[in-house]
């Protein structure tokens, strides 16, 4: 036990160093590519709000999910609370390494409604399950189907296929106990949970479905406005694959915000794509900017918020959500 705390010390120190040599990697890039930055400083005021709209939206979707799952366990949150803990959760990402925010949300959760970070948590790491499945499929059907589909495009094709396939011999054996010691283990063994969970519910499977496909069309459009913001216009199934392959850069989460990794694979998918890493990079800088923007806009109000919605009503008590 004694190690854990040098241990997360450690990770917090690696996720910082490897945050600042993100940033100093692509400061130099743009130094060295000062057309790309004149473009992306001569970004329209209506793109920009535009953008800042369709980044609101994707936080407002954020906190259905939130709400979603929360109901499952009979606690209704409040608008106030689901929005403002998706927006609070998006601003601690960018504050701490590895996802700080979801300690946040977990905390004001089991706080104020006395829900169970471990039931709440096995529904959240099955969304993962769903959500993977779903990009990986709809990146498949939208690759075959595309006349603009090249080889480049082949990798990504064979990317999908391979999620797919790990996704449903993983369901296949979901019965099988994974050793718990390990942290990704124990992740994995709570999405196998909740994936069971989930299945036994027809109408929560069919919100998440729908809430999953509403994110994705937010994200396509936030990657399309922001390739025309740049001047390039994409075609919009282009746009949504760049969106499909960057969500899964969330799983190498080990910079504050993923920053670096998530532009590193939009880069990739834009390549692949025949759109270009340098338009690929700018595209998600400039998303980047705009979502730092609005969590940080909207992450400090709402936190006072909720900070004062528990100070002022205490802990409330759920015996179906506690543990």
């Amino acid at each position: 036990m004694g190690e854990r705390p040098e241990k997360s010390k450690t990770a917090n120190i690696i996720s910082i160093v490897l945050l600042v040599a993100a940033l100093v990697a692509i400061a130099f890039y743009i130094r060295s590519h000062e057309d790309l930055l004149r473009l992306a400083l001569n970004i329209s005021i209506q793109d920009a709000l535009l953008l800042l709209s369709l980044s609101t939206t994707t936080i407002f979707i954020n906190g259905l999910f939130l709400k979603t799952f929360a109901a499952k366990y009979r606690v209704e949150l409040r608008p106030k609370e689901w929005f403002g803990l998706a927006a609070v959760t998006t601003m601690g990402n960018y504050l701490t390494p590895f996802s700080g925010g979801m300690i946040v949300r977990a905390t004001y959760l089991r706080q104020r409604h006395n829900l169970s970070y471990t039931k709440f948590a096995m529904l959240l790491a099955a969304n993962y399950l769903v959500v993977y499945l779903a990009i990986s499929l709809a990146g498949i059907l939208l690759i075959c189907l595309s006349p603009s589909s090249s080889d480049f495009s082949r990798p990504l094709l064979l990317f999908f296929a391979v999620v797919v396939i790990l996704i449903l011999i993983l369901l296949r054996v979901r019965g099988v106990q994974i050793d718990e010691g390990n942290r990704y283990f124990k992740a994995l063994n709570h999405a196998l949970k909740g994936w069971e969970e989930m299945m036994k519910d027809g109408l929560l499977m069919t919100k998440i479905l729908f809430l999953t496909t509403l994110n994705g069309t937010a994200g396509a459009f936030l990657f399309y406005v922001a390739f025309e913001a740049l001047g390039f216009r994409v075609p919009f199934t282009t746009a949504l694959l760049i969106y499909l392959v960057t969500s899964f850069s969330l799983l190498i989460n080990i910079t504050p915000g993923n920053f670096g990794v998530q532009e590193a694979v939009a880069s990739f998918a834009a390549v692949m794509l025949g759109t270009g890493a340098d338009l690929g990079l700018m595209a998600a800088l400039v998303i980047r900017v705009v979502t730092v923007a609005t969590a940080f806009t909207l992450g400090p109000f709402f936190g006072m918020l909720l900070a004062r919605e528990m100070g002022r009503s205490g802990t409330a008590v759920n015996t179906e959500g506690s543990s």
